[in-house]
């Protein structure tokens, strides 16, 4: 009976303890229902307080508003000027002690960096804000400041990198900036804590995490100058960023895949200059019959990404062994693919399919044309004899009245109609192909003709905007009205007289920016960063302009470019 007992008090152990470590399991699970969270978490308190000196500990404390992932937390510390040995890391629920493991230098300004990477747990909610300050070991305190804005809709990861000039060879390929910091979700960011000496600034999107930067890999934006700290000057604003990426690299032909016997798809490493592109271009080989063929087209057509065709009049045997060989090839950078070869296999295949219209585009996305410079563009599906083309087509007003046009074409499936006069304002007119004129390389062709309708815009239907700079003969102004809609209207003109008027403009919702063209290129300079060149002086109008039609905007002034605080 005794032994009885024990056994079942000895369960009734057991089943206590797993039902409180089962009821504390259950408390690690997120409650079920409600509102999905959506609240960054924040840093309440830090130690020691921004602006302490004579600081003579060897850690700081962060203090979060809720529980964070840890290592996030630890990719997004950064500390400048930078110290050697690394950190570890003490946490006691919401709070972390950061300790160096190395020694402080003696009257020296830090400044830490908490990035965007850090993340909540609940949810991976990111810091909205970069949180800054600084502390020294000294008696005073490095005032500094550099502040600004990176002009991108991809925010994350795009880092601040501030180099002394203590020369002017600094390459930051090659040299870890002095001072780092991060920009926040909305784009801005701040450098604290600088000494007195002059700094060149960049925005790096430091894809490796490395503080390098990588010249191909890592977009970048150059500063329009070096920036001088002084005690007369500890304070300098908006020094913004547009960013670009440098492309150094050549073009490749990854590979050539014959469709059919007189169609060859080609595949490329990037996106190349089409237009600096033709069918002589690329040469086929038979080693087997020891014959080289041409291609006859070039074209886009309907192929994918960095994709294209070209079409043979020749015929080559399936058996027979092929290769396939492209030069005097540009990507949209001026980069030369001068010459490369890649195998081929042959295709018996014929082509029977007729040539078809991919689309035709007018202007506008609603399918209406321009009053003032009307075009449309028309794409086939593949590459077709261009001048036999021209004989088919033709544009008719609304009483069948044939209209003058000029023909132009991008490529051997691709080309423009831009009537010769002025067409008439909300009139609908018609495009007729004859595709009896429309033949492929393997001469098939339809018998039909294709016909599309389009209405030209009312004078009423356009908006507008216009506005003044203040005077200065050094300058050489360029405006750009940029559409933020999903079709993408773009215009732009130079500064006249102090003045800028933006004429017929379809209405809809608009950015305003403008930029000091120092080169006279007609195109914004983005710099480089390593051989230096600064870019070119810019800067956003504050506010969205809403274009309505009828209802042109006016009295934009726009604030000087130059180098005084704001």
């Amino acid at each position: 009976m005794e032994k009885f007992t024990k056994t079942q008090l000895n369960y009734t152990i057991i089943i206590a303890l797993s039902l409180i470590l089962f009821a504390k399991c259950a408390n690690q699970l997120p409650p079920t229902g409600g509102d999905v969270d959506r609240i960054p978490p924040e840093i309440l308190d830090v130690t020691p307080p921004n602006g302490t000196v004579n600081f003579k500990g060897n850690s700081f404390d962060l203090d979060f508003s809720e529980y964070v992932d840890k290592r996030s937390v630890q990719d997004a510390i950064f500390i400048s000027p930078f110290v050697a040995g690394g950190m570890k890391y003490d946490w006691s629920g919401t709070s972390v002690e950061v300790t160096f493991n190395d020694s402080l230098k003696r009257n020296t300004t830090y400044t830490i960096t908490i990035g965007t990477d850090v993340k909540d747990l609940n949810n991976g909610n990111n810091l909205a804000k970069v949180f800054n300050f600084a502390f020294s070991t000294g008696p005073e305190i490095d005032q500094g400041e550099i502040n600004g804005k990176v002009y991108t809709k991809k925010t994350k990861g795009i880092m601040i990198f501030a180099y002394r000039l203590d020369s002017n060879n600094i390459n930051p390929s090659k040299i870890k900036p002095d001072y780092v910091s991060q920009i926040s979700a909305d784009g801005f960011y701040k450098l604290l804590g600088l000494g007195n000496t002059k700094y060149r600034v960049f925005a790096i999107g430091d894809k490796f995490r490395d503080m390098l930067y990588n010249a191909g890999e890592d977009s970048y934006g150059a500063p329009f100058s070096d920036i001088l700290i002084s005690k007369e000057k500890s304070k300098f604003s908006d020094l913004n960023f547009l960013l670009t990426k440098d492309d150094a690299t050549s073009p490749h032909l990854d590979k050539a895949v014959m469709i059919d016997r007189q169609h060859v798809l080609l595949d490329f490493s990037e996106s190349i200059d089409s237009n600096r592109a033709a069918a002589d271009n690329f040469m086929l080989f038979d080693s087997t019959a020891s014959k080289s063929v041409h291609a006859k087209y070039f074209y886009k057509g309907n192929a994918g990404k960095n994709k294209y065709y070209i079409a043979i009049a020749d015929t080559f045997n399936a058996d027979d062994k092929m290769t396939l060989s492209a030069e005097h090839i540009f990507d949209k950078k001026g980069n030369e693919l001068k010459n490369e070869t890649v195998e081929i296999i042959p295709v018996s295949k014929p082509d029977t399919i007729l040539p078809k219209i991919s689309k035709i585009l007018t202007n506008y996305a609603d399918g209406k044309a321009d009053l003032y410079n009307p075009k449309l563009e028309v794409v086939f599906a593949e590459g077709i004899d261009t001048n036999l083309c021209k004989k088919g087509i033709e544009l008719t007003d609304s009483k069948n009245i044939k209209l003058p046009v000029f023909v132009k074409f991008s490529d051997n499936a691709s080309f423009t109609v831009i009537p010769k006069i002025k067409l008439k304002p909300k009139q609908n007119y018609k495009l007729k192909i004859d595709l009896n004129y429309v033949v492929d390389i393997a001469g098939n062709k339809d018998d039909s003709t294709y016909i599309f309708n389009f209405q030209t815009l009312n004078y009423l239907d356009y908006s507008g905007a216009s506005g003044d700079y203040p005077p200065d003969k050094s300058d050489n102004i360029r405006v750009v009205l940029k559409s933020i809609d999903k079709v993408k209207n773009n215009y732009e003109e130079s500064i006249n007289k102090n003045k800028f008027e933006f004429k017929h403009v379809y209405p809809g919702k608009y950015i305003l920016w403008y930029y000091n063209d120092s080169d006279s290129s007609g195109t914004y300079n983005y710099g480089s960063v390593y051989p230096y060149k600064p870019s070119e002086k810019f800067d956003f109008y504050g506010d969205t302009l809403n274009l309505r039609a009828r209802w042109p905007v006016g009295d934009i002034h726009l604030s000087k470019l130059n180098f005084e605080e704001k």
